[in-house]
């Protein structure tokens, strides 16, 4: 508490330096208008990031003691991930086929997505990366980013929701790249658990870069927007994977808000596929290219027998189409 306290009090003075109520020209030496030296206020965005600071190591305070005496064991640990498909099933709607999904963030208790967060969180690195077997660790870490996405969205649903996308909760930093959680003992954004834990493309995470070998992860994870995969109603685990990943890849080709043929000569397929493409050419699960990859799922692409041949044949030019970054919460 007295830390708490302090942390507060260390805010409140950045309010009063950065609108100029610590003195200076404001007491009475400015001229008329109240005109001060820039070069000696405060910027708004250096106020941010000492607020950003203060409230993150705060969150930390606060984690670290609602976790200290709940962490459960390699023993004890629910590898089907009950808990998550409970937050899943309640506030999860499967739509138009099972191509879009509808979250209901106002369905969700605060305290219930913390707790089941904070109870993935305060696992070890040891035992999710050592005890754990590939498949478990690939289920925990796709469920974390998902779980987590879901927390930032419902702890600033407010400012998600005014800005109507999760790109619009802060000002000054990607939320993908704001370090909310910590994981190991130490701060990670999402992109670490995505580029690094998952997709192992990221240095520092030498481990996952010699176990990610499925480019459907891109379908699993989801991003709380309308242009993303359909996030299930239900967790991932060791022993669903396999179903869960072809499912949500093939109810996100057959979706033609973002995967269609035009013209009959022209695949447009969603930005996903533009900023992986190298996940869809590397060999990973088959694939050599992107061309490669549209030909041996032509029949999700489209339902008319020339257009599967010609995607087949890889005699269509692929195009990208636009995404949607509205948030989910609305179809």
């Amino acid at each position: 508490m007295k830390l708490i306290l302090f942390l507060s009090s260390i805010v409140l003075s950045l309010n009063c330096y950065a609108s100029g109520g610590g003195g200076g020209a404001s007491g009475g030496g400015g001229a008329a208008g109240g005109s001060t030296s820039r070069s000696k206020e405060a910027s708004p965005k250096a106020v941010y990031k000492a607020r950003e600071k203060l409230r993150q190591r705060m969150q930390e305070k606060q984690v670290a003691a609602e976790t200290a005496t709940s962490a459960p064991s390699i023993a004890n640990f629910d590898h089907n991930y009950s808990s998550v498909t409970s937050i899943l099933s309640k506030s999860v709607k499967l739509v138009a086929g099972g191509k879009k999904s509808i979250i209901d963030y106002n369905a969700l208790s605060k305290a219930e997505v913390n707790s089941v967060a904070n109870q993935m969180l305060s696992l070890s690195e040891n035992t999710v990366m050592k005890k754990f077997t590939k498949k478990q660790r690939l289920a925990y870490f796709v469920n974390l980013y998902n779980i987590l996405t879901i927390k930032l969205i419902k702890d600033n649903y407010k400012d998600a929701k005014k800005g109507n996308s999760i790109k619009k909760i802060w000002l000054f930093k990607s939320p993908w790249d704001q370090s909310f959680f910590t994981l190991f003992g130490k701060k990670h954004t999402l992109n670490n658990i995505e580029h690094g834990f998952i997709r192992g493309d990221k240095s520092g995470f030498k481990q996952s870069t010699k176990e990610y070998n499925d480019p459907r992860i891109h379908f699993a994870v989801n991003c709380a927007s309308k242009g993303c995969p359909a996030l299930l109603n239900k967790a991932f685990t060791a022993s669903n994977l396999e179903t869960l990943f072809q499912t949500t890849m093939v109810s996100f080709l057959k979706d033609r808000d973002r995967n269609y043929v035009k013209d009959g000569k022209n695949l447009y397929l969603s930005p996903i596929f533009k900023w992986y493409k190298k996940d869809f050419s590397r060999g990973l699960k088959g694939y050599k290219s992107l061309k490669d990859f549209a030909a041996k799922n032509a029949g999700h692409l489209t339902s008319n027998p020339n257009e599967i041949a010609l995607i087949k044949a890889k005699k269509m030019s692929i195009k990208f189409s636009d995404y949607d970054w509205t948030l989910n919460d609305s179809i």
